[in-house]
């Protein structure tokens, strides 16, 4: 007969994920503090009993459950259902605490910082934000008679790297010369940005004429404990115009089939998956888009390295050499606004039960004349907006001019 300890067996070891998940709440900005202590005490509570059974216990037969003490079974089960309702109540609560981008606790990804903005901020190694530029759409003209697939050639002999080259005709610019407009992909500092330039110098560019026709910028959650409930959450939180619109979900597999946005929580959980969130129409000069990363260039990425994404995409069109200003002005489309905590009773329960932009912008006065920018019960989401801020600044270290 073969007789395993009761820890291999014990049932608190399954749910040290979710404690360590709900400890990655703020619970100094939540409305949920005394639940939340409430239930880390159950789930600790329960699992140091469950411990101490595994003492005074040497080996546990499984096969004949008949042959051991009634009592011991009986203190097993109660164990066991203790510490499924604890954990149950706990994912329910957790489930409610991630629907509101208020309740997290977010940190920047950066080498070094002081103690005190660690201090001021609370940025403890929780979830992790990174601000960085997915591609730049740069616009250029050239002397030299070409044609696109040689540019792209030159340059992947060069880099290493194959470029998305296209000409200028559907953009609508006026041309001095050869215009073009190449992509540039994961701009991590403007060393890379220079590089493409200056290979581009053997086709004889002009100077002037290089300038950021679009950009892409994101910002990256690292180590989100439910990656569904932060996508939704940042939904609800963003704070956009009143004129962007067209909100749908979609996959990258079935290109031109959207589904419109469920508007309930859990209908929401259950379709979101693999899919991407897009609001506002994709050529338009602004649109947003929210997702779970998980691979890049059709490859699957490792585990540390999943994460959420927000993206904005912005028509620009300015001079390169404005880059920085250009990334710093457009992370400003990202702001993020939360639930107040003075907010009606109906809102708060609307705003957990339901999924729509309660951030978006609403008409500058109220009834009364005073000046507002979101709906009465929704408020800037200092924290979030703060560590965005700090994760940009972050990322424009590495447009320094030399």
């Amino acid at each position: 007969m073969t007789a395993l300890k009761l820890n291999d067996i014990k049932f608190g070891n399954k749910y040290q994920t979710l404690i360590d998940r709900v400890n990655c709440v703020d619970i100094e900005k939540s409305d949920y503090e005394n639940h939340i202590l409430d239930c880390r005490r159950k789930l600790y509570t329960i699992n140091a009993a469950n411990e101490r059974e595994y003492q005074t216990r040497e080996v546990w037969p499984l096969t004949n459950l008949n042959n051991t003490d009634n009592s011991d079974v009986d203190t097993l089960v109660a164990l066991g259902e203790r510490l499924r309702h604890a954990a149950n109540e706990a994912n329910e609560l957790e489930s409610s605490i991630y629907r509101s981008i208020g309740n997290y606790l977010f940190s920047i990804e950066r080498k070094t910082i002081s103690e005190n903005i660690k201090n001021s901020f609370k940025l403890k190694p929780r979830i992790k934000v990174k601000a960085v530029v997915d591609f730049i759409d740069l616009y250029f003209e050239i002397n030299k008679n070409t044609h696109r697939s040689g540019i792209k050639g030159f340059l992947t002999k060069r880099t290493g790297t194959k470029f998305y080259i296209t000409d200028n005709q559907e953009f609508n610019i006026e041309m001095h010369g050869n215009g073009y407009i190449i992509r540039i992909h994961d701009v991590h500092n403007k060393s890379l940005l220079d590089r493409v330039i200056n290979n581009l110098k053997h086709y004889d560019v002009i100077d002037n004429s290089l300038r950021v026709y679009r950009v892409e910028l994101s910002l990256d959650f690292y180590n989100a404990p439910m990656p569904e409930h932060l996508i939704i959450a940042l939904y609800k939180s963003i704070n956009l115009d009143k004129s962007i619109n067209n909100e749908r979900i979609y996959n990258y597999e079935s290109k031109g089939k959207f589904q419109q946005m469920p508007s309930g929580f859990k209908d929401a959980i259950k379709q979101i998956g693999d899919k991407t969130i897009g609001i506002n129409q994709v050529n338009s000069n602004r649109y947003y888009r929210i997702y779970h990363k998980i691979k890049d260039k059709q490859q699957l990425l490792p585990v540390n390295q999943h994460r959420i994404r927000i993206e904005v995409n912005l028509k620009v069109d300015k001079p390169v050499t404005e880059i920085k200003q250009i990334i710093k002005n457009g992370f400003g489309e990202l702001n993020f606004t939360q639930l107040s905590k003075t907010a009606s009773l109906n809102l708060k329960e609307v705003y957990n039960d339901e999924v729509k932009l309660f951030g978006r912008k609403i008409e500058p006065y109220n009834c009364n004349g005073n000046k507002r920018a979101s709906q009465k019960g929704i408020e800037t989401c200092n924290h979030s907006n703060e560590v965005k801020r700090l994760a940009v600044k972050n990322l424009l270290r590495s447009f320094e001019s030399e």
